[in-house]
């Protein structure tokens, strides 16, 4: 679905971007289709491949229920995020900060079944996401995707990722499921 609203171009992604006035108006679906919608082919590309790869090397972290708990609790702390505490941000599109919860929560995930490789992931999407929101996103970056990087998006989601994650482990420990 995602590379198939590429196609639709630059129009496509307007009409369905978050963007804080439009949703201010009442169209909500955009908290939604903002994730859904990109830069451009090289900015769906990355995200989706970087959805896949999380999702192929951490298979066993999680099964499919407790990752649409991760995917949903992402996708909710990026637009809670954006909306109620980065009044700044004024449109936003991409997978980027439902992606960071993601690998945040994978990283949480690998924690609690006590490999060293979760306290490794989660001390580099920390280093990643405190040093975006402190200096910003590196420029050529940004130049390369064809747009400005919302960097308060993968903070949103990264925090979102983690505390789904620990909800989920908390879950599971206590009924033996997720």
């Amino acid at each position: 679905m995602i590379l198939g609203l590429q196609v639709g171009g630059d129009s496509v992604r307007i009409d369905l971007q978050y963007e804080r006035q439009a949703i201010g108006e009442g169209q909500v679906w955009r908290l939604l289709t903002g994730h859904l919608v990109h830069l451009g082919w090289r900015h769906a590309i990355l995200n989706v491949s970087g959805l896949f790869l999380v999702a192929m090397a951490c298979r066993g972290v999680f099964d499919r229920r407790a990752w649409m708990v991760v995917g949903l609790g992402s996708l909710a702390a990026v637009d809670i995020g954006l909306w109620a505490l980065s009044p700044e941000v004024l449109w936003y599109v991409g997978l980027s900060g439902i992606l960071h919860g993601v690998i945040s929560a994978a990283a949480v995930g690998l924690l609690a079944q006590r490999r060293m490789l979760g306290a490794i992931a989660l001390g580099v999407i920390a280093i990643k996401v405190i040093r975006e929101n402190w200096s910003g996103a590196a420029s050529a970056a940004a130049a390369w995707l064809g747009g400005d990087i919302v960097v308060t998006a993968h903070l949103w989601g990264a925090i979102g990722g983690i505390l789904a994650a620990v909800c989920v482990i908390r879950a599971r420990d206590h009924s033996g499921s997720l």
